[in-house]
């Protein structure tokens, strides 16, 4: 998977002369995926650590990765103050659009059935 534009500028304008693109770029990775980490209920830290694992293990994560893929459509879930409420994703397109999207509209925008 590689980084969006925003991930790579934003590396870029973050650099210092002790920092390398490539290390900010995977700080920025790494906290997008305790965001979705944290996001989700249960306990299934291993499986986000493989890639293949969750897209088998999580719809949404397949659905992400297919968005990314076909399109170039970058999604995030969106952090939750309260665990009843329900999961959102920002999705933002390559032309900068952005849209708050449901767990199942997320599915319906990637082609996948819920399970």
């Amino acid at each position: 998977m590689k980084p969006s534009a925003e991930t790579v500028a934003l590396a870029r304008s973050m650099q210092d002369a002790a920092d390398q693109p490539d290390a900010i770029v995977g700080k920025q990775l790494a906290r997008r995926l305790w965001a979705a980490l944290t996001a989700r209920h249960g306990d299934i830290l291993r499986d986000f650590l493989n890639h293949d694992a969750m897209e088998i293990v999580d719809p949404t994560y397949r659905a992400a990765a297919t968005l990314f893929a076909r399109a170039r459509i970058y999604v995030e879930p969106c952090p939750r103050l309260i665990t009843d409420q329900p999961i959102v994703y920002l999705a933002v397109w390559p032309d900068g659009q952005r849209r708050n999207l449901t767990e199942a509209e997320l599915l319906q925008l990637a082609g996948i059935a819920p399970d």
